[in-house]
């Protein structure tokens, strides 16, 4: 093999025929690559990995934080102290610039690595062929030359030359463009097409929508045309998410603010007579009394926390602004395999429903029993491949690995019967059909048989005969036709999951249409168990008392859909169940309608998953979504939370915001309650910063506008808003869960994060520790004539302290302090403690003395500041009682509550 034939002037692969371009590439389909070629070919001309996005440097990560304009105002004070003369000013005023600028690079650098760990857990596998074995492989570790194994819902991991298809489809619209499906073929074209019209190529990037093959790798990473757009692609920003872009218009409004009020006081001081330079200091004063410095900082490391922990209950988000959007779902719509059941199937019995049925493990030798398990091999797609070079194991959908496995446990060999049996032509399952079909013939028969498994209602309807244990056809009748309903009712009920197979012998042709199913013969069920998840039940119910609604919609049979519901928890009775077919027949408005009472949804269709979706959305809801397939991508991206299992489909995943990589409910619901956590402590270090920030400006507005000294200096004001608040409000951000975070309503999705009881508290707290910090700086100064520097330095620690104890009565914004765990949070005492020794240093320290204009404190000073610090909080948390509702914004469902039996 000579490295130009990756040359596009040399080979051209959609040109050739697939036996040249096999012997081109060296490889034998049967065989595949061996683990020695591998290495050369990996060395010589790379392996299947993209170019990633151009990490920024770390001094433009750092330089980002200053497009933020509350920095930039920071900046502005600073230039205006250095042209005043307050070298101090200015100091401290850098310190601050680069201490919020700094940790804010430290942690947009922590939450890209933790983004990029998720990434890994979610990483795309291809089947592979190397040394006559099926390997499960990570699809970076492709080669060129490979022979891949391609199933409906994977992704393609790199172009390559079909050598084999079974009603293979594709998806293009990434790469070329084009909305519709591809028909694929392996016949070579005649002349150069553009990548559109190369129907015997597929290409990475792209998806399989339907249908199996294989194919030859003949180009990877940077080669293929997905690696030829990756590589001149220049770095793309992301969108800000909601939640930013709220923070950055409170941003300009406090910009504003600060503009307008500097102005203001700037006016009026020297119309009382200031000299320019008090002026402009007390402008400054006020510009960095207003600034909450570490605001976006903080809620960064909130949201970071938030997703960390999701993380570690089993759940991927895959975008940080996600978190916060999963703490307003008010509708979980599930699936029910995998998500409510453990998705570890074992197939339990197979039903002939002529009264026998066969165990695992048992052997039968009865022609229709045979024929019955060939069919259950026969069309399917499952098959044995071995991965990391462990034993073989059974790859495929979880129902047709389980009854691949129980055929097997009869002693039949599955590699066998396909080899012996020649597949002509097939049917892919899909969710419209509900069966999947094969076309095959045996050497010994002059004609084809086609087989079929899929729902047992769907295949008894298209059957007019059962095949008996002589081997024969017989008819049909009304009668028992009926018998075998309420046999496989009966079997539903039980909460099994049923797989049907029926045979239609003696047909004459080439090829399969869904026209050709019909005049079946039944011959049987698969009876699969899959029990709920022991934690299922305990997660529903309180999912309910938190006031979000649970659908279960499911594919499956009525029965063994309320069998399910019924042991999770939901109610199950004919009231609350609607099947597909029911839903159809429905207008929007009766559908609406429905929605008030049905939590059981059975044979729905993935069209039907989407208008479920926009049923409930005009309704008001916040809809959660979980799915798995290529057909689901609609649904979990129309829906406002799309959950796609770890163990579904590429496509799906990428459609999703949360993957599950237990695929468990209860990591939905964990995922829930760390989103209201994440809100409720968003929006508690944002009271607790601008109470602070509130109280610091309306000192300085009453000081001017009374004529008196400024109680605190700018350095004073900033070492307050990054000691005390800087740290606390980081311990806030980590506050756990409240007691009662899932027994409440869901929020107002649209509810501002400064909602006006949010705005109430701010102000009142805000107010309360003015007039503290007030009345002690005048009672100095007035009564007691005391020294300006030694007032500044009493109202200096007194504000400090209140805003250090505050940080306990916003632990809740609707509990009073001793009504709540006070001890649950260890990082508030941490960072008390923190703080308060900083603050110590300030005060005592000569050095910090001459920085910050302070004077040393005696003990009697102290107990009157922690006297009144102490009053101070007290009133701070009494306004709970005055405004005792939440302080987010409850919101009543559109539909009425379900409440679990």
């Amino acid at each position: 093999m000579e490295k130009s034939f990756t040359s596009s002037n040399l080979f051209h692969p959609h040109l050739m025929k697939r036996e040249e371009v096999l012997t081109r590439l060296n490889v034998r389909p049967d065989q595949g690559l061996s683990d020695r070629e591998v290495k050369k070919r990996a060395s010589e001309f790379g392996t299947n990995e993209l170019p990633r996005a151009p990490r920024r440097r770390f001094v433009f990560i750092f330089l980002d934080r200053f497009r933020d304009i509350l920095v930039l105002i920071l900046i502005a004070a600073a230039v205006v102290s250095f042209l005043l003369g307050h070298a101090e000013d200015v100091v401290i005023i850098a310190i601050a610039i680069f201490i919020d600028v700094f940790l804010s690079f430290i942690q947009v650098w922590r939450t890209e690595k933790t983004l990029a760990r998720m990434r890994q857990q979610v990483e795309d596998t291809i089947t592979v062929r190397r040394g006559s074995a099926s390997r499960a492989l990570p699809a970076r570790e492709l080669v060129i030359g490979d022979i891949i194994e391609l199933r409906a819902g994977e992704r393609v991991p790199a172009d390559a030359r079909l050598i084999k298809v079974q009603g293979l489809r594709t998806q293009e619209a990434a790469l070329t463009g084009e909305a519709s499906d591809v028909q694929k073929h392996t016949h070579p074209l005649s002349t150069k097409t553009p990548i559109s019209s190369r129907a015997n190529m597929i290409f990475a990037g792209t998806v399989i929508v339907s249908g199996s093959g294989e194919a030859v790798v003949t180009h990877v990473g940077t080669r293929t045309e997905f690696g030829k757009i990756a590589q001149v692609l220049r770095e793309q920003r992301s969108p800000d998410s909601p939640l930013r872009k709220k923070l950055q218009r409170k941003g300009i409004q406090i910009g504003w603010f600060i503009i307008v009020a500097v102005t203001i006081l700037t006016v009026i001081e020297i119309i009382q007579g200031s000299t320019l330079a008090d002026a402009g200091r007390t402008a400054i004063t006020l510009m960095v009394s207003a600034i909450p410095e570490d605001l976006t900082m903080i809620l960064t490391i909130a949201l970071t926390v938030g997703v960390t922990r999701i993380l570690r209950r089993g759940g991927v988000v895959r975008k940080l602004s996600s978190g916060e959007t999963l703490g307003a779902a008010t509708v979980i719509c599930t699936d029910k395999t995998g998500t409510l059941t453990e998705g570890k199937m074992k197939a339990v019995s197979f039903n002939f429903l002529q009264g026998d049925s066969i165990l695992p493990g048992h052997t039968s030798e009865e022609p229709m029993h045979i024929l019955a398990f060939k069919g259950m091999v026969l069309a399917s797609d499952a098959h044995k491949a071995s991965k990391n070079g462990k034993e073989q194991e059974y790859v495929g959908s979880s129902t047709e690995r389980t009854a691949l496995a129980f055929v097997e446990q009869l002693g039949m060999d599955s590699d066998e019967v396909r080899q012996t049996w020649r597949k002509r032509d097939s049917l892919t399952f899909s969710s419209e059909w509900k069966y999947r079909a094969i076309l095959a013939d045996h050497p010994t028969q002059p004609t084809q048989t086609i087989f079929v498994t899929g729902a047992p209602d769907v295949l008894l309807a298209q059957s007019s005969s059962a095949l008996n244990k002589q081997n024969e056809d017989s008819p049909l009748t009304n009668s028992s036709r009926h018998i075998l309903e309420q046999r496989i009712n009966q079997l539903a009920s039980q909460g099994y999951r049923l797989i049907a197979v029926a045979v239609r012998r003696h047909v004459s042709q080439t090829e399969l249409t869904h026209k050709d199913i019909h005049d079946l013969s039944f011959l049987g069920v698969l009876a699969i168990e899959d029990p709920v998840r022991l934690d299922v039940a305990s997660s529903i119910k309180e999912t309910l008392s938190a006031g979000v609604h649970v659908k279960l919609i499911t594919g499956d049979h009525i029965g063994t859909a309320k069998a399910v519901a019924k042991a999770a928890g939901l109610t199950a009775n004919e009231d609350t169940s609607l099947s597909g077919q029911e839903l159809q027949e429905m207008s929007d408005q009766e559908l609406t309608e429905a929605m008030k009472t049905v939590t059981i949804f059975s044979r729905i269709e993935p069209l039907d998953k989407h208008r479920i979706i926009r049923i409930l959305q005009k309704q008001g809801h916040v809809v959660a979504m979980t799915g798995d397939g290529v057909n689901d991508a609609v649904a979990l991206k129309s829906a406002d939370i799309g959950v796609a299992m770890g163990s579904g489909t590429d496509i799906a995943k990428d459609s999703a915001d949360l993957v599950l990589l237990n695929n468990s409910f209860t990591t939905i619901v964990a995922a829930i309650k760390e989103g209201r956590v994440l809100r409720d402590n968003i929006r508690k270090v944002i009271a607790f910063l601008l109470a602070t920030n509130a109280a610091e400006v309306a000192i300085f507005f009453v000081s001017v506008i009374f004529g008196m000294p400024l109680p605190l200096l700018p350095t004073q004001i900033l070492w307050i808003n990054l000691v005390t608040d800087g740290t606390s409000d980081i311990a806030l951000s980590l506050e756990p869960a409240e007691d009662d975070v899932m027994k409440r309503n869901p929020e107002d999705p649209s509810a501002s994060l400064l909602s006006r009881n949010l705005t109430f508290h701010i102000i009142f707290s805000g107010l309360i520790m003015t007039v503290g910090t007030m009345s002690l700086f005048w009672y100095l100064l007035e009564y007691t004539q005391s020294p300006l520097p030694y007032a500044r330095t009493m109202a200096f620690t007194f504000l400090s302290v209140a805003s250090l104890l505050s940080v306990w009565s916003f632990k809740s914004m609707r509990f009073m302090m001793f009504h709540q765990t006070f001890w649950n949070n260890k990082w508030i005492f941490v960072s008390a403690g923190f703080s308060f020794g900083l603050h110590m240093l300030a005060v005592y320290i000569p050095g910090f003395q001459r920085f910050f204009d302070t004077v040393p404190l005696r003990l009697s000073d102290w107990s009157i500041i922690l006297g009144l610090a102490a009053v101070t909080i007290v009133l701070i948390d009494l306004r709970k009682l005055i405004f005792k509702q939440p302080v987010s914004t409850a919101w009543t469902p559109a539909i009425k509550p379900i409440t679990a039996k």
